[in-house]
């Protein structure tokens, strides 16, 4: 769709006027801090302040804190200079009062030492030395996460920042010829002694408005011990390294042959043989056990994962020596090349459309399915979440040629969908990534799928509900599970390429419950429904493979065929997708009838009584939304980011929604969730159309309430 140049003030207009709109009436909406009462305001679900609970520990594969308070995760990563450019109290508090309202409870701060982070340079003289920090980035990184705090929101890092580079004096060998940070800090004694000093001088700095530093304050809940590291995630891997380094681990290597009475052999940097590689994989577990010793001794009392990239089954085995596990997960649908994307007429795509099964064009062609990816780490007995998670379209998972941003308009999809498998797995968290800025690009003024907390307007929309649905219990658990059993040899086989090629792992996740045994994990077979072993199930064939796949709890169903998704919850009722063939749906106590091609409509009601019964509703209608481009701007894709700027521009979504008991008054809600106009008095069913009525979001009030 041709994007267009709009003023501020003639947006609603001009939209109609200077492009052929698929739709009338588009309309410009910014989603600001929701005010207090707001029924889209879920701040409720985050108890104040953070940490009041103690510090989180593992108890029987789920999180809770240290009184036995459990806790789910629904997280935002800030990154560069967000964490920077707060330059006010009142501004720090109101963003932290935003993502609150929105449903978010934890926040990963990442890249803060960036070269690219101009809002604060985070070092006095980062060519000198990177340990010793700019006060002025101090203080306002403090008054951030004070405000956080406050607002119940926790906080995590990995032990190094993913962006930290030593000034050339602390690098051991004084060059940046083969050096890499990450790496290194798993086997090499000088790298880990600089790493050292860099968690001793940022983890124990007291923050200045609340006295603590990170590792003494139960708000800092979680730690990863390092950002992305697998062997094949990198380029050239271990090969990469220099040999001042890989030098060092020749005679580590001899050491475990002989402690494990194997003949004697050179190591293989290139893990190609079977023998380097269970040694490559001993020494990351064995550097995780270190680090988390280290901290320790620190003081540090939260939970620890190891590494978050989980590739294959090979890199993922290492991170069992953590407490928990983590994943990146970015929702692409094939290759990074097009692959075999099922689009619809019209250039249009989403999450939804993706089959339950491998669809690789060849059998060891790499798909990026989020589920299958994300059941690599779905480990028995261990809390899972995903510390980057995006499921709108953009360059990190997958490139569609010239003109990405033809299916990037579709983006409101997906965080409902992924929030309730989420529950239904009773998987424990995941951080959308990323509310990013430079000052110098002004990225926050920019939708794309780069997310702010101040744009983005239909991705944003949904996080009150996702939230609700991933936090507030408003999923029933899978009634059956299912376990899938890896061995040593398969672990071994996926070395360089990703291990995901059996139907259980893209087939299970929306039906029952998921969970893989590595080799050591232990677990009770009486209680899974059925137990496959990876290698025979490869080839196996779960049966036909009908259109719709539903949840084993009756409570969600997903028509992968036709691109919808539909909830019907006692809480959360409603559905998403395109609807060019199905239109009507019924739910327990509502039916809903669209009118537009494309939508997310859900009528949530976010209390303990559930929708027959609350006095108050939130009704999300939401559709496409598009960056305001002046004519003539080169539209592809520019690194992380999608061109374009302010005033956000929405499609409008129609249709009629129909309850099946009491009557209501409904108000349309502006950009902070108040009340603006009440458009309905006294009836069981009302027409919406957000062009007309300019909102994405309606309150109904049940008369008697």
């Amino acid at each position: 769709m041709t994007k267009f140049f709009l003023s501020a003030l003639g947006a609603v207009s001009l939209a109609c006027t200077l492009h052929g709109a698929m739709y009338e009436n588009e309309f410009p909406f910014i989603i600001r801090e929701p005010e207090k009462d707001s029924v889209v305001n879920v701040s409720f679900l985050n108890h104040k302040p953070a940490g009041k609970h103690g510090f989180l520990r593992v108890e029987d594969g789920n999180f809770v804190f240290e009184d036995g308070t459990p806790v789910r995760w629904f997280g935002l990563n800030v990154v560069d200079n967000r964490a920077f450019n707060m330059y006010s109290r009142a501004e720090a508090e109101s963003v932290a009062r935003k993502m609150a309202a929105l449903g978010i409870n934890i926040v990963r701060i990442h890249h803060l030492t960036a070269g690219w982070q101009n809002a604060a340079p985070f070092f006095r003289d980062r060519e000198k030395s990177t340990l010793e920090f700019n006060d002025k980035a101090m203080a306002q990184l403090d008054l951030f996460l004070a405000c956080l705090q406050k607002e119940g929101i926790y906080v995590t890092c990995e032990i190094p920042d993913s962006a930290l580079t030593p000034a050339l004096s602390e690098i051991p060998n004084g060059t940046r010829d083969g050096f890499d940070l990450k790496r290194l800090m798993l086997f090499d004694p000088e790298t880990q002694e600089y790493v050292k000093k860099w968690v001793k001088a940022f983890f124990t700095r007291p923050n200045r408005y609340t006295g603590k530093s990170l590792f003494e304050d139960p708000q800092f809940a979680m730690l990863g011990i390092v950002n992305e590291v697998a062997y094949n995630y990198h380029p050239n891997g271990l090969t990469g390294l220099n040999s001042y380094y890989t030098d060092k681990l020749k005679p580590k290597f001899r050491e475990y042959l002989q402690r494990k009475h194997l003949p004697d052999q050179e190591l293989d940097l290139t893990l190609n043989d079977d023998v380097s590689a269970r040694f490559w994989n001993e020494t990351v577990a064995n550097a995780y056990r270190m680090w988390t010793d280290y901290v320790r001794s620190l003081g540090y009392k939260g939970v620890i994962s190891g590494s978050n990239v989980g590739e294959n089954f090979f890199h993922t085995q290492p991170s069992l020596a953590g407490d928990f596990m983590d994943a990146h997960l970015y929702w692409g649908y094939a290759s990074w090349s097009q692959g075999n994307v099922r689009i619809l007429p019209g250039d249009r795509w989403s999450p939804l459309l993706k089959k339950p099964a491998n669809e690789s064009l060849e059998k060891e062609k790499y798909t990026k399915d989020l589920f299958a990816r994300f059941s690599l780490a779905s480990v028995v007995g261990k809390p899972l979440i995903s510390s980057e998670h995006r499921t709108t379209k953009g360059g990190a998972s997958c490139w569609f040629g010239d003109k990405p941003m033809q299916y990037n308009e579709y983006r409101a999809t997906g965080l409902p969908f992924f929030a309730t498998v989420h529950a239904f797995q009773d998987w424990d968290g995941f951080y959308v990534f990323a509310s990013q800025g430079t000052e110098r690009l002004n990225q926050y003024e920019r939708m794309g799928h780069i997310l702010d907390v101040r744009h983005d307007t239909t991705y944003l929309a949904t996080f009150p509900l996702s939230a609700w649905l991933l936090r507030g219990n408003a999923v029933s658990p899978a009634r059956e599970r299912v376990l899938l059993k890896v061995s040593e040899k398969d672990v071994l086989s996926t070395k360089k390429s990703p291990s995901f090629f059996s139907d259980v792992m893209f087939n299970i996740p929306e039906k029952h419950r998921l969970e893989l045994a590595y080799p050591g994990c232990s677990y009770q077979p009486e209680k899974y429904t059925k137990i496959f072993d990876y290698s025979t199930s490869r080839d196996l064939k779960l049966g036909k493979l009908d259109p719709i796949i539903k949840a084993d709890t009756g409570e969600f169903y997903r028509n992968w065929e036709e691109g919808y998704w539909v909830l019907n919850t006692a809480s959360t009722q409603g559905v998403e997708g395109f609807f060019d063939r199905t239109k009507n749906f019924e739910f327990k106590d509502a039916s809903l009838t669209m009118k537009t091609p494309f939508g997310v409509c859900f009528l949530a009601a976010f209390d303990r009584g559930g929708i027959a019964e609350a006095g108050r509703m939130m009704f999300l209608a939401a559709g496409e939304c598009s960056n305001t481009i002046k004519p003539g701007t080169d539209q592809r894709m520019s690194g992380w980011w999608l061109k374009g700027g302010t005033p956000v521009v929405l499609k409008p979504v129609a249709g009629s929604l129909q309850m099946k008991s009491g009557s209501f008054d409904v108000w349309i809600l502006g950009e902070h969730g108040e009340r603006k106009e009440r458009i309905a008095e006294n009836v069981r069913t009302f027409d919406f159309d957000t062009g007309v009525h300019q909102t994405i979001w309606y309150e109904l009030v049940r008369n008697g309430k």
